[in-house]
């Protein structure tokens, strides 16, 4: 009635020898799938991802100050679903679903003649619920109902400049992500099938 998968990354690259840009990087990736079968009707799914990213690097600004920095990147996500068939004309599902990445900026200067600002982490987080219902009609056909709701939030400073504002690329466009967003989608779908 159960079965589990387990999944294990390790990743490791060194560019030895460089004096600016990427200097190395991990990354390591934890992740386990778990599937329930609760009886003929019903089945339960489950997943659990975990993973992080670091970066060295080091670079130089406008003003040909060098600097290093150590980039550090968590993510966490799980998922819960649930299949089921009540009767034999209907099947159902709901998904549940959460992510969250947390990424740190530690920015030091190599001279120390300028003290840096401390850069803030960058924050995401999602979450997201669906539910669907299908209905048989006959052999050829059945009726299908979608719910689905969505909520993102970030706090990404990358899309701002210094003083605060909308980013503006050089020809003028401008990039202007919402920070905080709900979606909300209802559909109806009828499938036909030939044979």
């Amino acid at each position: 009635a159960l079965s589990l998968q387990f999944r294990l990354e390790h990743t490791y690259d060194d560019y030895d020898g460089r004096d600016l840009g990427v200097e190395s990087g991990k990354r390591q990736l934890v992740g386990v799938d778990a599937n329930y079968v609760i009886n003929d009707e019903w089945k339960l799914t489950g997943w659990v991802t975990l993973t992080r990213a670091e970066i060295e690097q080091s670079a130089t600004d406008r003003d040909s100050d060098e600097w290093d920095a150590d980039l550090d990147q968590v993510g966490k996500a799980f998922g819960l679903g649930l299949r089921g068939t009540p009767r034999d004309d209907l099947n159902v599902g709901l998904d549940l679903q959460y992510v969250r990445d947390d990424s740190e900026h530690d920015v030091s200067d190599r001279d120390g003649l300028d003290a840096l600002k401390p850069l803030p982490d960058i924050e995401y987080e999602f979450w997201s619920a669906r539910a669907f219902g299908e209905y048989t009609l006959d052999a050829s056909s059945a009726v299908r109902l979608d719910l689905v709701y969505e909520k993102r939030k970030d706090d990404d400073w990358v899309w701002l400049d210094e003083n605060g504002d909308t980013w503006h690329y050089y020809d003028g466009t401008e990039v202007y992500p919402e920070h905080d967003e709900d979606v909300v989608f209802v559909g109806i779908s009828y499938r036909y099938t030939w044979r």
